[in-house]
Formats: structure tokens, C-alpha cells, sequence
């Protein structure tokens, strides 16, 4: 990043190249050490334009804002942690209610300093200013009047710290929408891009006759993950992305009503192990994660620990209906599990070594689990597994036989578990039930194992 950049200067880009510097390594860093309290770092920054995505001459200032390049989209800027957590349920609450603010979210992230970014969609007919007041009393937040400037800049953060994004953010809008949005502003004799004119008194915004049409936006109210490839140079005034009909493609979640049709999963023992090892994995082992304004960040935070990642979407909602109960009724969660699988839910990207060993971890436990209440089923009865299980190995042999050893000699250790079986079966009856670190790094049992010693073709040894 630049250093103490220009502020003033910018660029239009598009959201790919946005995507790709959220994901730079140095992105969270730096991040992480704003949070840490390095604050003067954040100048370092790159960051994006709220509210035109276009500047004449590359210059950021209100007057060379281009009126056509005005997105009709504002951020709203949570300031107070004391708001955040509450915001963000608010702020998916509004946008499924029957109100202006209906299928109106665009995009939430957490700031440089872990406050919060709400970005909307405009109502038709309101003015940026209009909006952040309506809206910051809708979801129970101060007004911020520094949030209104038509040249507002905001820092990027890392990939990390988007919460949710919109297909819809920072799009063109289709051309019968623009001129429909633009003309409302022109009839309460403002500019196309909302702004007043000089010597004249705008018309007051009536809600009644806004034309704001939600059953347009009831199919945003799932808040779809995004397709996120992955944020900008310093300085960008972002390029938005050509109009799609992107949510077609969603609608069969939804019944006629909006609720999910999801089929009926069943929480299994292993699934159950593993939410609560990602909860512990994610430091919420003595955290009350019912707890109402919280309850949001607790389930993304275990979803991001890797349960997501062990389980598929409809199985995870079947855990958290039990480990959540009240909280899985609620639309929110719903959304909130069926938009991080969409958007993170790559079940092609390798895990991560901690989540092998979790996922690896609650598989034992479900066993050990089931094992004892097999054994508590079949008291007083006959178990013929239970009786096979307490069958005794066959006898090993005092020494193993010194063909063995001489193998093993030149045999590298990881592999010695293997040769060992294959020469000698024997053994792999003595380890059952016995776990040993192979040379993926990743616990296997000691089953039988074969494997195959040969000389190269070009006549070199194994």
C-alpha cells in the first residue's frame, strides 16, 4: 500500500481486483495491527468510494463527481461496539421486513478498527442524507452526519472482516431504474444524483410516493453470498458490475412466503462432537452462545472455526436446531448458515490441518460414544459384536523374525508402519484399536497396510 497516499487521487476498478487485495496476506496484517492499536497504520490503506463509482479527471472532490456514476447505494458507519453486534441482526431483520428497507442490504463488514459497515441500497426518491437518518433510526443507531458527503470515502479491510456481500453491490442498475430513480429526484427538483440545487428548496421526500418496489427485492431477502474472487489499489472509486438477474438461480430455497425448504437432516453423534470442538476452537468454550445480540457472531465464528467445512449445510442446520434451539427458529440464522455456505462452501479447497484433527477428533468420540451405549444396550443379552470384539489376537511371537528387522533397518520411519504389515500381518491384529501419526502428518490406526518396494526403471533403489 501507499504510505500517507493521496486521499484526493482515484481510479475506477473492477470488483475483481477489489477481491483479490481483501486476500492478501498483508491485508489482514495490517488489519490486525490497527486492532492492535497501531492506529496511524490505517492511513496506509487502500480504500473505496461510497457512493459514485466515477470522478472527472481521477479527482476526489464533490464537484468533479460524475452525476451518471452516482450508485444510489449508501454506507452507514457503526462507530460504537456497543452497536455492532446488535446492527448486523437489525440490519438482516430490516431487510426482510415490510418496509423501505426491504431486500435493501447490500454489504456488511467489519471496520479497520472492528466497528461496522452497513452498505444499502437507496429508497427511490431519497437523498443520501434522507437515508442514513431514516435508516440509522430504523436500526437504533446515532446518526452520523460525516457519512453523508457525496465524496465519502471508506477504508478496506481484509477478507476476514466481510460479513456479507450482495450480488447487487455496487451494481449499474438496469436503465429503466435509473431513469426511474433519477426522474423522482428531478421531481422534487433535485439533481439526477440527489443533490441540491443552487437557489432552490427541494420538495420534502414523501414515503408514500416512493416508488421503492419490494417484491422486486423479496428474492434478496436469503442475503446470498457472494461468488468472491477476492480489494483495490489505493484509492478506488469501485467499477461496478453490469446488471444480472443473479438471484434467479436462488429462488428454489425459497417457498411462495420466503421460508427455506431445506430437507430434513438428522444431527448425528460425530456432527454434535464437532460443533463443540469448533466452538471450543473458536474460544466460546465458556461463552453462552444463546445469548440474545450475540448470537449472530457466536454461530459465524464456529462456522468459520470449520464446522462448515466438516458438514453439509442442511446437517449443520440440524446440529445447530439442538445446540441453538431459539436461535435456529429465527430467519436470521437460516440466512446466516445457507450465505456462508454459498459463499465459502468449496468443499474442493483442502482442510486445514486443525480441522482434520477436530474433524478426526469428534469421529473417536462419536465411536467411543456408540461403543458404550452398545454395551449399555446389551446387558443381560447376547451381542455378537460385543463377543467379537473381546475375541483375544493370536499369539505373537517372542522375537520377530529376523527377515523383518532387516527390512525395517533400511526402511525410513514413516513408512515402517506399512512395510511392517505387509511383511508381517500378524501385527496388525496386535495394533488394533492403535493410532500412530503417518507420513501426512494426519493419525491413521494401524490397520492392515500393504505396500510395494521396487528399483526404478532407471535401476535406482526405492
Amino acid at each position: 500500500p501507499y504510505k500517507n497516499g493521496n486521499k484526493g487521487s482515484v481510479s475506477s476498478q473492477p470488483l475483481s481486483v477489489y477481491d483479490k487485495t481483501i486476500a492478501y496476506p498483508w491485508m489482514a496484517d495490517l488489519v490486525a495491527a490497527i486492532r492492535g492499536g497501531n492506529d496511524e497504520l490505517k492511513k496506509q490503506l487502500p480504500f473505496r468510494c461510497a457512493h459514485y463509482y466515477q470522478f472527472r479527471d481521477n479527482r476526489r472532490s464533490q464537484k468533479n463527481a460524475v452525476p451518471e456514476s452516482f450508485l444510489f447505494q449508501t454506507t452507514i458507519d457503526v462507530d460504537d461496539k456497543e452497536y455492532v453486534d446488535k446492527a448486523i441482526e437489525k440490519a438482516r431483520e430490516l431487510n426482510c421486513s415490510d418496509t423501505i428497507w426491504n431486500g435493501a442490504l447490500l454489504h456488511l463488514e467489519y471496520s479497520a478498527r472492528k466497528k461496522l459497515h452497513i452498505d444499502i441500497r437507496m429508497p427511490i426518491g431519497m437523498t443520501i442524507e434522507e437515508t442514513q437518518r431514516a435508516y440509522c433510526e430504523a436500526l437504533g443507531v446515532p446518526y452520523d452526519e460525516s457519512c453523508i458527503t457525496p465524496e465519502r470515502m471508506l477504508f478496506i479491510t481484509d477478507k476476514a472482516s466481510e460479513i456479507y456481500r450482495s450480488p447487487h453491490w455496487y451494481e449499474v442498475l438496469p436503465q429503466e431504474e435509473l431513469k426511474k430513480r433519477r426522474q423522482a429526484y428531478l421531481d422534487r427538483g433535485l439533481t439526477i444524483d440527489g443533490r441540491q440545487r443552487q437557489g432552490t428548496q427541494p420538495q420534502p421526500f414523501n414515503i408514500q410516493h416512493s416508488t421503492f418496489n419490494t417484491q422486486q427485492n423479496v428474492q434478496d431477502h436469503r442475503l446470498p453470498g457472494s461468488d468472491s474472487h477476492h480489494a483495490v489499489s489505493s484509492g478506488s472509486a469501485i467499477q461496478p458490475a453490469q446488471p444480472s438477474d443473479s438471484n434467479a438461480a436462488h429462488a428454489a430455497h425459497l417457498s411462495p412466503a420466503g421460508a427455506y425448504q431445506d430437507a430434513v437432516a438428522v444431527a448425528t453423534g460425530k456432527n454434535l462432537a464437532a460443533f463443540d470442538l469448533f466452538r471450543n476452537a473458536a474460544g466460546l468454550k465458556d461463552v453462552d452462545i444463546n445469548t440474545p445480540g450475540s448470537r449472530h457472531s457466536s454461530l459465524l465464528a464456529i462456522m468459520s472455526a470449520g464446522a462448515s467445512r466438516v458438514m453439509p449445510e442442511d446437517e449443520l442446520k440440524a446440529v445447530v436446531a439442538q445446540k441453538m434451539p431459539a436461535f435456529s427458529q429465527e430467519r436470521d440464522c437460516q440466512q446466516l448458515i445457507h450465505d456462508f455456505y454459498a459463499k465459502y462452501g468449496d468443499s474442493s479447497k483442502p482442510m486445514s490441518q486443525a480441522v482434520i484433527r477436530i474433524n478426526a477428533q469428534a469421529e473417536r468420540s462419536s465411536q467411543k460414544d456408540a461403543v458404550a451405549l452398545k454395551a449399555e444396550s446389551s446387558e443381560g443379552g447376547t451381542d455378537i459384536n460385543a463377543e467379537d470384539d473381546k475375541l483375544a489376537p493370536p499369539p505373537m511371537p517372542e522375537h520377530l523374525p529376523k527377515l523383518v528387522e532387516l527390512l525395517l533397518s533400511k526402511t525410513p520411519d514413516v513408512y515402517k508402519p506399512a512395510v511392517a504389515h505387509a511383511i508381517f500381518p500378524p501385527l496388525a491384529t496386535h495394533l488394533c484399536k492403535t493410532t500412530f501419526k503417518y507420513i501426512d502428518n494426519v493419525e491413521h490406526e494401524a490397520t492392515l497396510m500393504c505396500c510395494l518396494l521396487a528399483g526404478t526403471g532407471a535401476g535406482k533403489n526405492c
